[in-house]
Parts: structure tokens; sequence; C-alpha cells
């Protein structure tokens, strides 16, 4: 895909934001921490909402499941539900592998628990862009460079000194919506297979009724 036909950072906005409201949960049961029960309020919720936002947000020496430690506190991150302090690419890399996993249904999961994620945790771990930015990433340009670089003239002109990384700072590469197409055919493979008059295809080699392009048979 060409960098003027990929998806710019607004419409990535956009689409992680409507996934991640089929991907997290922010219902009671989720916002109390609850495993099972009704979706709904329970009386016990009030204690364990009041549990949860005063537990210890103190991070561990390591990540509980990569066993490593971050090398920045911004790499860390703290799910809503349940408190537990992950870091950033575990979380992810975990809800990639729920997405894979043919046995698993509904949002996702803690990486550290069975507890559900809420709408929030859920951006987090579908945003295949976003990364906390420490002074050391950042990309250091003197103003005045800058300030030619960004011209309107300067970028019809192209030129020696032509910045993709800023000519195209607006767009946002194709292989980072490779986890939010999965996850949107997930829900669609959920949604047919939940039609008592549904019946796949023989034919289709992913078994839904629907070719690899996502049009029906």
């Amino acid at each position: 895909m060409s960098p003027a036909s990929a998806p710019s950072r607004e419409k990535y906005s956009a689409l992680l934001s409507a996934a991640s409201k089929t991907a997290g949960n922010d219902n009671w049961k989720t916002s109390a921490g609850r495993v099972d029960g009704p979706d709904g309020f329970v009386a016990a919720d009030a204690w364990r909402l009041f549990k949860i936002h005063f537990k210890s947000t103190s991070k561990p020496s390591v990540c509980p499941v990569c066993m490593d430690k971050p090398s920045s506190d911004e790499e860390w991150y703290i799910t809503k539900s349940c408190r537990h302090a992950v870091c950033r690419p575990c979380l992810q890399n975990y809800a990639s592998s729920l997405i894979s996993d043919p046995n698993h249904s509904g949002p996702l999961k803690c990486p550290c628990c069975p507890r559900m994620l809420r709408v929030e945790d859920a951006k987090v771990a579908l945003d295949g862009v976003s990364e906390p930015l420490t002074l050391s990433k950042r990309k250091v340009i003197p103003k005045a460079v800058r300030k030619l670089v960004t011209s309107k003239k300067h970028q019809e002109r192209g030129g020696l000194f032509a910045d993709p990384d800023i000519d195209d700072a607006n767009r946002i590469d194709h292989s980072a919506l490779d986890v939010l197409e999965k996850w949107d055919n997930k829900k669609r493979d959920e949604l047919l297979r939940s039609m008592p008059s549904f019946r796949p295809c023989p034919h289709c080699s992913n078994g839904n009724g629907i070719d690899a392009g996502g049009s029906f048979q």
C-alpha cells in the first residue's frame, strides 16, 4: 500500500475507538472486577469498587507476564478493571493471541487474571500505533529546518532534504490495522455463528461462509 492510500491518524483513531467498544466492557460486572454473575449491579459491587479504587498501584520489579523489566515507567500499564500492572507489549501480545484463538469469544481479558478488560484497557491493547514517547525517542529537529521541510513549497518539490516522516506525518502504516481487522473479522464470525439459520460454506477456507475478502459465498 502506498503512503498516500494509507489511513490517516484521524480515521485510525475512529476505527480504534469503535473496536475497543466491543473488545472491552464498561458494565457493572467489569467495572467491579467480577469474574461471574450478572452484568448489572449487585449489592457487593459498591464494596468491590471501593477496594479497586484504593488498591495499591505500585508496580512490580518485573512484568508478571514476560518476567522482564520495562526500560521506563511509561512502558507500564495498569488495567482499570483489576489494577494489574503489565508492560504494554505484553498486554497487546496477549490481546493478539486471544483474537487469534478460535476458542475465545467475548471481550478481551487481562493477561494476569480472567477478568475482562474495560473499554479504555481494550483501546490500549488493540493500539498498534501509539506508544509512550520519551525524550530519547523524540526526533529533535531545529526549528528553522522544521519550518523549511513542512512548507507547502518544499512538500510539492521534494528534494534532497525531503523528510518522509514529516511529509506523511498524518498517515498510519497499514500493518497497524491488522489487529483491528482481525478483531472485526472475529466479531463478524461470532455473529454469524450465533444465527440459527446460518450454515457455513464447505468451499470457503475459513468455514464461515465467507471468503478471505469478506464477501458471502
